[in-house]
């Protein structure tokens, strides 16, 4: 049964649109699903070059998802090989911090 609905999956509406906006002006993204890649590769056949344009997929069978749904393991794998990203949220966290504060303490 699966092997006959998953190839004519659809997008969510408004996802190709989110996809080739967020890469064209490079903004890296990730897609993290409980999917394992037999399901994955069903589902997202019809939609090939739009998943081409993620940063990095990260399935339900990589060695990182340990528990499976619910657990956040595939999302952490995901969010975790951001790796030149880490900086970037500290340095921009800090930032905003920073400011945060000054504008909290300083005089009206």
């Amino acid at each position: 049964m699966l092997q006959k609905l998953f190839p004519s999956s659809e997008l969510m509406p408004g996802a190709s649109c989110l996809i080739k906006h967020l890469h064209a002006k490079g903004i890296p993204f990730a897609l993290a699903t409980g999917s394992h890649r037999r399901h994955f590769e069903l589902k997202t056949k019809r939609h090939g070059e739009l998943f081409k344009l993620m940063h990095h997929i990260v399935l339900g069978d990589d060695p990182e998802d340990k528990k499976g749904k619910p657990a956040p393991d595939v999302s952490l794998a995901a969010a975790g090989r951001f790796e030149r990203l880490k900086m970037s949220k500290r340095i921009l966290s800090e930032h905003v911090h920073f400011h945060s504060f000054n504008s909290f303490n300083s005089p009206a």
